[in-house]
């Protein structure tokens, strides 16, 4: 039978887990990669549950190391937000620019 200090790591190790995690969610929202950022999303909660629970606790340092990580993927992710956006609004643009040729001679009279 294990006790529940044996189910958790030491806290170094979950920092270092989670700021690999981090990381990689933080280079996949630079990439435009969202799917690997929601999978990812799902490792660093499992991770921060983890490291609520660790032993001895996190110091302040990784604390702060950690969330600045989150701050840069969240960043990130706005800046994705907003280029998103403009293609959005650049693809709709084109559209009406389209239509409104279509609809004039300009089609060629169809």
């Amino acid at each position: 039978m294990t006790s529940d200090r044996d189910n958790h790591r030491p806290a170094g190790a979950v920092f270092g887990a989670l700021a690999q995690a981090l990381t990689d969610q933080l280079d996949a929202a630079r990439r435009g990669r969202l799917e690997e950022v929601s999978a990812l999303s799902q490792r660093v909660d499992a991770l921060l549950a983890e490291a609520r629970g660790a032993r001895p606790a996190l110091s302040e340092a990784d604390r702060q190391t950690l969330l600045d990580l989150h701050g840069r993927v969240r960043l990130a992710l706005v800046q994705q937000q907003t280029e998103l956006a403009g293609r959005r609004d650049r693809l709709r643009r084109g559209k009406r620019s389209a239509r409104a040729y279509a609809a004039s001679s300009g089609a060629g009279g169809r």
